[in-house]
C-alpha cells in the first residue's frame, strides 16, 4: 500500500461520525421515513398494512395538520414526477428540455430524502466500517493474491470493466426509445435511472476528490470505485422497478464488476465496499420515489373529515 497519509481512514471516521450523529439526533424524524423497499411514509405513521382503512391514526391537532400536509406534499411530488407527459418524436426536444430543467430540483430532494433514511445511514455505517476495517487489515494481502492470480482472460476482463459504460449507454438509449415510441413506463424507469446515476456520480467524486487514495496500480482518485457505484446504481434501480427476477442477475453483475476492479488492480477492496454501498443506497432512494406502491396499491394521504384524524391509505383504479 502506499506511504501516503491514509487520508481515507480519516475521512471514514469523519462519515461515521457525522452519520451518527444525524441518526441520534433524530435524522428520521423529518418530513419521511422509508419503508423498507425504499419508498417513503410519514412519520407516526403505523407499519401495519390493511386494504380498505387507513394504515394508522395520527392524534388531532396542528402535529396531525403537519403530518397530513407533509404527506399531501410527498404525494404530489411523485404525482409531479410520474405524471403522464406527452411524449413521441415530435415532442423530443420539450421532454429533453423540461427534464433538464427540473433535474437540479429533483437531485436536491433526492439529496435530502438520502441524508434523512435510516436505512441508508445504517448501511454507510456498516459498509463504512467494513471499508475501513478492510483497509487497516487486509487490503495489502487481498491484493498480493490477485498479483499472482487471475480467473478471467484478458478479453472477459475488458468487457467486464466495460459494463459500467454500457449501462450508462443504455439508460440514454432507453430514455430515447421511451420518449420516441410514447412507452411512459420506460421513459420514468430511464428517467430516474439518470437522475439516480447523476446522484452517485456527484457523490463518488465528491469522496473521490476529498480522499484522494491512489490505486494499488498507482492511479488516483481510487476510492470509492465509480465503475462498481454505477453499475451497483443500475442494478438497484432496475430491481425496484421490475423485481428480483431482474435485480438478483443484475446485482450479480455488479459483483463481478467488484471482482474485476480488485484483480485489474484499478481498485483496492475497501474501495469497491463502499462503491457498492453508495451505488446500492442511492439507486433504492431515487427510484422507490417513482414507484410508490406496496403490493401493487398506490401510497396516497388518507383523511378523514368525521374524525379528523389522517394518515396513509392504499387504493386500486381497475
Amino acid at each position: 500500500m502506499n506511504g501516503k497519509p491514509r487520508i481515507r481512514t480519516r475521512i471514514l471516521s469523519a462519515l461515521l461520525i457525522a452519520a451518527a450523529l444525524l441518526f441520534l439526533t433524530g435524522c428520521g424524524s423529518g418530513p419521511a421515513r422509508p419503508l423498507g423497499d425504499g419508498r417513503s411514509r410519514p412519520d407516526g405513521l403505523s407499519s401495519s398494512l390493511a386494504l380498505d382503512r387507513r394504515l394508522g391514526e395520527m392524534p388531532t391537532g396542528p402535529a396531525a395538520e403537519r403530518t397530513a400536509e407533509q404527506a399531501a406534499s410527498r404525494a404530489d411530488s411523485v404525482r409531479q414526477r410520474n405524471r403522464r407527459i406527452l411524449l413521441g418524436a415530435d415532442n423530443l426536444g420539450r421532454v429533453i428540455k423540461d427534464d433538464l430543467k427540473q433535474l437540479p430540483g429533483n437531485l436536491w430532494q433526492d439529496s435530502k430524502d438520502y441524508i434523512v433514511s435510516r436505512e441508508n445511514i445504517a448501511i454507510l455505517l456498516l459498509s463504512g466500517a467494513a471499508s475501513g476495517y478492510v483497509r487497516a487489515a487486509h487490503d495489502d494481502e487481498i491484493e498480493d493474491h490477485f498479483d499472482g492470480h487471475h480467473t478471467f482472460g484478458r478479453d472477459f476482463t475488458i468487457a467486464l470493466g466495460a459494463i459500467p459504460l454500457t449501462e450508462l449507454s443504455l439508460t440514454g438509449t432507453g430514455y430515447l426509445l421511451g420518449v420516441l415510441s410514447e412507452d411512459q413506463h420506460l421513459y420514468q424507469v430511464a428517467r430516474s435511472m439518470i437522475e439516480a446515476q447523476a446522484l452517485n456520480g456527484a457523490y463518488t467524486m465528491a469522496l473521490k476528490l476529498i480522499a484522494q487514495d491512489d490505486s494499488p496500480n498507482g492511479e488516483y482518485y481510487a476510492w470509492p470505485s465509480g465503475h462498481t457505484s454505477i453499475s451497483m446504481t443500475f442494478a438497484a434501480v432496475m430491481d425496484e422497478f421490475y423485481g428480483p427476477l431482474v435485480g438478483l442477475p443484475l446485482y450479480g453483475l455488479s459483483g463481478l464488476v467488484m471482482y474485476e476492479r480488485m484483480e485489474t488492480g484499478e481498485h483496492w477492496a475497501s474501495d469497491v465496499i463502499f462503491g457498492a454501498a453508495i451505488g446500492y443506497t442511492v439507486g433504492k432512494t431515487v427510484a422507490g420515489k417513482h414507484k410508490p406502491q406496496i403490493f401493487g396499491l398506490d401510497i396516497g394521504p388518507y383523511v378523514e373529515p368525521l374524525s379528523e384524524s389522517t394518515g396513509i391509505g392504499l387504493s386500486k383504479r381497475f
